[in-house]
C-alpha cells in the first residue's frame, strides 16, 4: 500500500513522475486546486474574508495532517472525469510563488492548532509555470482548526468533520 511520503512533490521530476494530465487522480494522499482562493491578496480585500479564505485552505491541509499525510499541489487545474473521478487537466501557473508559500505559513500558524506539525512547501517549476506543493506529514497530534477569540474549533480527518465549542479549551492544550 502507498504511503504519504510516495505522494510528496518536492522538484519536477517528482512532478513528473507522479503526474499525467487527464490521468492522475485526486485521492487519499493528493489533491489538486487551480488557486487558493484570497492569493494574491487584493488590496481591498476585506479582513473577514482573508480569515474565511485561509481557514478555507487550513481544511485542506489539516485533512492530510489527521490522516496519513499527502500532497495539496496549487497551480494544477482539475476536470471531472467520465468515472466521476477529479483529474489533473493543466497547469495554472501560481503568481507570486514565494507570497503564496507565506500566506499559507501564516494561514497555519494563525489557524491550526497545533500548527507545528510537519509540512514542506516547494515551489516548483514545471516548463514555464510554477506550482507550489504543500507536503503534509501524518501529525502525531489531531488538528484543529479555529481561532482564540471564539474559541469554536473544528476537526477535519479525510471528509468527516467534528465540531467542539470548547475543545481545545487553549492553545497549549494540544501541544
Amino acid at each position: 500500500m502507498p504511503k504519504s511520503h510516495d505522494y510528496f512533490i518536492r522538484s519536477a521530476t517528482d512532478f513528473g513522475r507522479l503526474i499525467t494530465m487527464n490521468v492522475t487522480s485526486e485521492g487519499r494522499y493528493l489533491e489538486f486546486k487551480r488557486e487558493v482562493h484570497g492569493w494574491p491578496v487584493p488590496a481591498t480585500m476585506p479582513e473577514p474574508e482573508r480569515r474565511k479564505a485561509q481557514k478555507e485552505l487550513c481544511r485542506d491541509v489539516s485533512q492530510f495532517a489527521n490522516t496519513d499525510g499527502g500532497c495539496l499541489l496549487v497551480g494544477v487545474d482539475e476536470i471531472t472525469n467520465s468515472m466521476g473521478l477529479h483529474v489533473a487537466s493543466r497547469i495554472e501557473s501560481v503568481v507570486q510563488p514565494d507570497g503564496l508559500k507565506a500566506w499559507i505559513e501564516q494561514a497555519i500558524t494563525n489557524y491550526c492548532v497545533p500548527w507545528a506539525f510537519d509540512r514542506h512547501l516547494e515551489a516548483i517549476p514545471i516548463g514555464g509555470d510554477i506550482v507550489v506543493a504543500v507536503n503534509v506529514e501524518p501529525s502525531f497530534h489531531t488538528v484543529y482548526i479555529g481561532t482564540r477569540r471564539t474559541r469554536r474549533w473544528r476537526c477535519w480527518s479525510g471528509r468527516v468533520t467534528a465540531s467542539a465549542a470548547s475543545t481545545p479549551t487553549s492553545w497549549r492544550d494540544t501541544s
